[in-house]
């Protein structure tokens, strides 16, 4: 079983720092709904995405489904110590919760955890931010 966070605004998935709740799924060949919340970003004063995400993965979560998700937050997902190796990432744009959580069941969702790992090194090294063997 796997549990999984969504960012959700008028019952469509959202992105992190902008989802007014958060819906969390766990999901084996089918989708229960175990909890919804309201996404702590909307009173953060700095990094909202951030907060948004350890406020899931306090909650055990192992994959998001989300309608975006920047550098920065698939640096804090895959490399910190609140988050394990195994933290996966899925991407989907313009759909309804429902329709999200259907395609993730089956299979249908674009898993951009490698992709936004990589893009976020090229975009970290680029800046002079970090460098690689730190990751």
């Amino acid at each position: 079983m796997v549990k999984v966070a969504v960012p959700v605004t008028d019952g469509k998935v959202d992105c992190p720092p902008l989802g007014q709740e958060i819906y969390i799924y766990d999901i084996s060949d089918f989708a229960k709904l175990v909890e919804i919340y309201d996404n702590p970003a909307k009173t953060a004063k700095s990094v909202p995405g951030m907060i948004m995400l350890k406020s899931a993965l306090d909650k055990d979560v192992s994959a998001f489904i989300v309608n975006e998700i920047h550098s920065p937050g698939v640096m804090f997902l895959k490399g910190n110590k609140f988050a394990n190796d195994n933290i996966k990432i899925f991407l989907a744009e313009n759909e309804r919760l429902e329709d999200a959580i259907k395609k993730y069941v089956k299979k249908e969702l674009k898993d951009i955890t490698e992709s936004g790992q990589k893009k976020m090194l090229l975009t970290a090294h680029d800046l002079g931010l970090f460098e690689y063997q730190n990751f």
